[in-house]
């Protein structure tokens, strides 16, 4: 079983702080420092019941649950919330950034019916689609978005600028629609995309990039 952790280091790699969370299986995926200086986490975890310093979170799908948490600059808990996912399909969240206002925006992929905290959608039942999910600063659903079409799709990487347009990175196989019509791989390995989305989740452009070997 996998236990997470969260440390902060100063610019010469002295320790500053640090906590250790236990219980079941733990991944953490991602982190988002904010400018205050705290961060927020971003993970995985099944198999029972972690308690990130709010309480124990109990995981009750059979593949795990995600979780969201937010720490102050001294590593304190401020808040943490199982993001529960609703319907008959599954999701994985891999990226998660910072937005202004302490929006947090994070990435995946989908299978099935979900339902991110704005009802349900329906990423397709046999290939994975590319999800973009905005939280406020509080982990309360914003918006969410799910890019599809046939074939494969994930979101790997988000960023936010200080206007609030995000960019999103990530891979597909098939043909993937983020708005701006269909874009098409060349057949032969996953293709890469980037894409800039406004803060309503509109598409501004896409863009396609294909490689001779695994993108």
């Amino acid at each position: 079983l996998y236990d997470s952790f969260l440390a902060r280091l100063d610019p010469a790699g002295g320790l500053l702080c640090r906590k250790h969370f236990s219980g079941g299986y733990q991944l953490t995926h991602d982190h988002a420092p904010l400018p205050d200086g705290g961060v927020v986490l971003s993970g995985r975890f099944g198999w029972g019941v972690m308690d990130l310093g709010g309480g124990p979170i109990l995981s009750e799908q059979s593949n795990g649950d995600h979780f969201i948490a937010r720490f102050d600059s001294g590593g304190q808990h401020l808040w943490s919330r199982r993001l529960r996912l609703s319907g008959d399909g599954f999701a994985w969240m891999w990226a998660l950034s910072a937005g202004p206002g302490d929006a947090l925006v994070i990435g995946g992929d989908c299978r099935g019916t979900v339902d991110l905290g704005g009802g349900p959608v329906a990423c397709g039942d046999d290939e994975n689609a590319a999800l973009l999910l905005v939280l406020d600063g509080a982990g309360q659903h914003v918006w969410s978005r799910i890019f599809g079409g046939p074939g494969h799709h994930r979101t790997n990487g988000v960023a936010v600028d200080a206007s609030g347009n995000i960019a999103v990175a990530g891979t597909f196989a098939g043909e993937l629609d983020l708005g701006g019509g269909p874009l098409v791989y060349d057949g032969v390995y996953n293709d890469g995309f980037v894409a800039k989305l406004d803060p309503a989740g509109d598409h501004v452009f896409s863009v396609p990039f294909a490689t001779p070997v695994h993108d």
